[in-house]
């Protein structure tokens, strides 16, 4: 995205109705008319918001905390456990 600050949160603010944070998952609502005038479609002036809901899951390292996205598309990391053993044997 780019333009100066001021468009961007234009652009946002139009676009965005609701942000919704929960710790199972993320619901963000999308105001209709504003995603198509961004987009340059036609809308329909009684067009109820778009809710996408996207399911994350909290993990805490230490004293942080991130929120991971599931993604279904991911695939799943396989890991060589003899890499790990020699990294931790150098950090001994």
């Amino acid at each position: 995205m780019e333009g100066k600050p001021k468009e961007k949160r234009h652009i946002l603010q139009s676009i965005i109705h609701r942000i919704e944070l929960a710790p199972t998952s993320i619901k963000l609502k999308l105001e209709t008319r504003g995603l198509a005038q961004v987009l340059d479609l036609p809308f329909a002036d009684d067009a109820s918001p778009i809710t996408i809901d996207v399911p994350v899951r909290l993990q805490r390292r230490g004293v942080e905390t991130k929120m991971i996205i599931h993604s279904p598309n991911a695939t799943t990391r396989n890991f060589d456990a003899d890499l790990c053993r020699l990294i931790a044997q150098a950090h001994r």
